[in-house]
């Protein structure tokens, strides 16, 4: 995890300090092709594994909630931070 870290900051810092901003385009989709590649890896290991369906199943439930229960927390924060904090309406009356 620590490499994943590193890696991540070392990108960034290369980004900010030498990334020309015309290839922002090309960049981004070098980005979505390796973001598809990686999960193809990942969906090509799991369908290896012998007692991967038999693993969903069990695990199937317990992700539903967990899945559910972020999902209901997100909109709740959004909604509790949006009558805490008092936003400017622009002219056409959208906030920003």
């Amino acid at each position: 995890m620590d490499m994943v870290i590193i890696a991540m900051l070392i990108g960034i810092c290369l980004g900010v300090a030498i990334f020309p901003k015309k290839w922002a385009k090309a960049n981004s989709r070098i980005q979505m092709a390796f973001v598809l590649l990686i999960l193809f890896s990942m969906g090509m290991g799991l369908g290896g594994n012998a007692h991967f369906f038999e693993n969903v199943k069990e695990a199937g439930l317990q992700a539903l909630g967990l899945s559910l229960a972020t999902i209901g927390g997100s909109v709740l924060l959004v909604y509790i931070f949006t009558r805490l904090v008092p936003f400017k309406k622009n002219s056409k009356g959208d906030a920003p």
